[in-house]
């Protein structure tokens, strides 16, 4: 009797896992043969890089479930796309060039009968990235390469970097890749030291690819400034100190703490009340070339909230009696760059990811553009406005890199 009850179990369990492999269906099961009629009048609507929309009519079917479109990329890879049956335009993407596409087009019932397709020809635009590679410059920069395009479109793209994987070799090896979707875009490819020829491309989601430019790149010498070592604070007559208290003084931004893991209170802070943009500067007693900069916010569930910078603008000087409103060419502030704070999540101020905490905490990476690059000692930064709006900054911690000049 235990034997039988036992087989009768195991019957049962095996049972079931054979019901759970099988695969479910989706939507109602099909209760008829009968194919929907074909889409009618379709039309080419619009025409941009890589796709068409297409309009059309659907059949009069109330059990029509939607319009499913299929057709084959530059690259050979078969896509399909389908939208509801309440929808009278489908997007088509993914082609390389501008030339004549086939497009067939089917409708689908409830029962998952297929109508007979409907094939039209379209020619769409070419490719975004053709127009991306065609603007695609590269420059000497500090540690390695800058590279520069133009992405008027706003495609998502990847630019890609390689090299010969040993010096005279044609194989080549992946440095780094870019993913972008700004009309202008820049990146910069660091931690080299030697003259090296670079390799680039771009390409896109569906796997189109341009073509490689090649640029021997020489770069430029940079290093770590020493901020405990060096930096002070000082301010011209026009720009008076201020800081919220004796706890927050400008002297923290240069101290090499951070709130990364902590919840210290180690960060400079001003004022409330003042009005923007908000102002401070230091020197830091040596002269540089400054090529890039880390801004660490006041962080923990501070960061991208309350006087963490949002937008700023920093200048530089190499006289000590620098005026805001100076007519004189060597007393006047000079323009290094303005820039701007990104959240990785895009959620609301006041909640944030833990990709958030890490990228603020841990300091925002900013690049001084190339045309204002110029050898400075005084450093002045316009804080145009916060993430919380309020009227006063915080900042936790402040490294800047570049290249040291003697002056004669």
């Amino acid at each position: 009797m235990k034997r039988a009850v036992y087989i009768f179990i195991l019957t049962a369990v095996a049972a079931c896992c054979l019901c759970s492999c099988e695969e479910e269906g989706i939507g109602q099961y099909p209760i008829d043969n009968v194919p929907p009629g074909p889409v009618t009048d379709v039309v080419v609507s619009e025409t941009f890089g890589g796709g068409v929309v297409l309009s059309f009519q659907i059949p009069d079917d109330p059990d029509l479930m939607g319009v499913i479109a299929n057709y084959t990329l530059d690259t050979g890879k078969e896509t399909e796309v389908m939208v509801s049956s309440y929808a009278r335009e489908i997007t088509i993407k993914g082609f390389a060039e501008a030339k004549e596409h086939p497009i067939s087009i089917r409708t689908l019932d409830k029962s998952r009968n297929l109508s007979n397709p409907v094939t039209v020809m379209v020619t769409p635009k070419r490719a975004p990235i053709y127009d991306v590679f065609e603007s695609l410059a590269m420059y000497n920069d500090f540690g390695g390469m800058q590279i520069q395009w133009e992405n008027p479109e706003r495609q998502d793209i990847i630019i890609s970097v390689s090299r010969p994987i040993a010096e005279g070799s044609d194989v080549l090896e992946d440095v780094t890749n870019f993913y972008s979707s700004e009309r202008e875009g820049s990146a910069n490819v660091r931690g080299f030291t030697n003259s090296q020829l670079f390799f680039v491309s771009v390409s896109d989601p569906y796997g189109n690819q341009t073509e490689m430019v090649s640029k021997v790149i020489t770069p430029m010498y940079e290093e770590e400034i020493q901020g405990s070592k060096y930096w002070k604070k000082w301010n011209p007559s026009d720009i008076p100190y201020a800081q919220y208290s004796k706890s927050y003084p400008i002297e923290k931004l240069w101290d090499g703490i951070t709130m990364e893991v902590s919840t210290s209170s180690n960060f400079f802070h001003t004022p409330a009340g003042a009005t923007f943009p908000v102002r401070f500067t230091f020197d830091m007693q040596q002269v540089f070339q400054l090529s890039r900069m880390k801004v660490y916010h006041r962080g923990q569930q501070w960061v991208y909230k309350h006087g963490n910078p949002k937008v700023f603008s920093v200048y530089g000087s190499l006289s000590s009696n620098v005026k805001i409103d100076a007519t004189d060419p060597e007393n006047q502030w000079i323009f290094l760059g303005r820039f701007y704070s990104v959240k990785p999540s895009g959620l609301p101020v006041g909640e944030y990811t833990p990709e958030d905490q890490a990228k603020g905490g841990g300091g925002e990476d900013y690049n001084f553009p190339l045309q204002y690059s110029t050898p400075v000692r005084y450093i002045r930064f316009d804080v145009e406005e916060t993430w919380g709006g309020t009227e006063m900054i915080h900042i936790s911690e402040l490294r800047m890199w570049g290249q040291p000049i003697t002056m004669e």
